[in-house]
């Protein structure tokens, strides 16, 4: 919720920068456009640092990978031994198969 906020105070203050208007003697250069790119970027990074920094505490990342790792193994460990299992077999059947065509 803070960054939506924030992003929309920054879109805020940036279309604000283009309604101001400032009288210019004449025979000067016009205005530059603003940035755009420069913003999204500084946005991102703001962005960014929110979430790393307040909305996920860095121990709570830790936990949340330790507990997607044990969980990969418990499901990952039955199924890759099922599947070694199964190409074991198949190659079996394709060697009984080789060695009866050769005969």
């Amino acid at each position: 919720m803070k960054g939506l906020a924030l992003a929309i105070v920054l879109l805020s203050v940036y279309c604000l920068e283009g309604a101001v208007v400032e009288q210019k003697p004449e025979g000067e250069a016009p205005p530059q456009i603003p940035d755009i790119a420069g913003a999204f970027k500084e946005y991102a990074q703001v962005f960014s640092q929110y979430f790393t920094t307040e909305m996920v505490p860095q121990e709570r990342i830790e936990q949340l990978r330790t507990q997607a790792q044990a969980f990969a193994q418990q499901t990952l460990k039955p199924i890759t031994d099922q599947m070694t299992e199964t190409f074991s077999q198949f190659l079996e059947s394709v060697k009984e198969s080789v060695m009866k065509a050769a005969t």
